[in-house]
């Protein structure tokens, strides 16, 4: 243990620079898990952010759940895997602190312990074995239909990565998953090279079961293009449209398309409303 696990004196965070968030449904109330440096140490705690019902005269709560000590991090974003539940964040520093995710069980979860749960440091390797080359710049989702988390950064347009948390026979998590890279069906990509970072510029909506990702600003154009990503069930036995193929169980292609598709799903939708 490379520092002392004290409490804090209070359970509202004092700053939230560099923060990374992820929002859900729970028991009808909307949650927010934020990871945050409280002291610019590179070691974050986990908190949970409770939405309380105005109209009953219910207060917004916050709880500390976890803290960090196996890993370090330096800015990122987080997600949460609805089935495994857990909150995984982006944590690539270097140096002695190599792991490129901090994992949290939410079911540990221990407002009055929060020192209990501590983080679970993951590697990331492609499937030959290599090392992931993770950086704080990454987005990172949870596709909840396909049960996987994407990533992107940007750095190489529309490549985008797929992973999955890894367990043994025995139910424990592993501390190191295998990243595979998507296929996309369409030649046309987002410029990418983000110059501060993909971070919250990639998010999942459920209604769609697509990816929406927000392109960098081009000083040619004085706009910023949003794309839509289409993961395909890696169960289904309808062919991919475009002549997209699946390669192999576990990967899955991807159908990019411009805002303007988006917004005639949204038209669709609310015209079957």
């Amino acid at each position: 243990m490379d520092r002392p696990l004290r409490p804090e004196p209070s359970h509202t965070p004092a700053n939230f620079i560099n923060a990374a968030t992820a929002y859900r449904s729970e028991n009808g109330k909307d949650v927010v898990y934020v990871s945050v440096d409280q002291g610019s140490s590179g070691f974050y705690s986990l908190y949970r952010y409770i939405v309380g019902d105005v109209k009953s005269g219910g207060m917004d709560t916050w709880e500390k759940i976890g803290v960090m000590a196996n890993t370090a991090a330096n800015g990122g974003s987080g997600t949460i895997d609805t089935k495994n539940n857990l909150f995984i964040r982006t944590a690539a520093v270097g140096g002695r602190y190599t792991s490129n995710l901090a994992v949290w069980d939410l079911n540990k979860a221990n407002p009055s312990d929060p020192n209990s749960n501590l983080d679970i440091g993951i590697q990331l390797v492609d499937e030959a074995g290599n090392p992931f080359p993770m950086t704080s710049r990454f987005g990172i989702e949870y596709d909840k239909k396909n049960g996987q988390i994407l990533l992107w950064d940007g750095s190489e347009q529309g490549t985008v990565w797929t992973v999955t948390p890894q367990y043994d026979a025995n139910g424990k998590l592993l501390t190191t998953w295998v990243v595979k890279k998507l296929i996309s069906t369409t030649f046309t990509q987002p410029d990418g090279n983000f110059s501060t970072g993909v971070l919250g510029k990639w998010n999942y909506i459920e209604e769609l079961d697509a990816f929406m990702a927000l392109n960098e600003f081009s000083n040619i154009t004085g706009d910023a293009e949003v794309w839509l990503y289409k993961p395909f069930s890696t169960t289904t036995t309808t062919p991919p449209p475009n002549g997209g193929t699946v390669d192999e169980p576990g990967m899955a292609a991807l159908l990019l398309a411009s805002l303007g598709i988006l917004g005639v799903a949204r038209r669709r939708r609310n015209t079957a409303a």
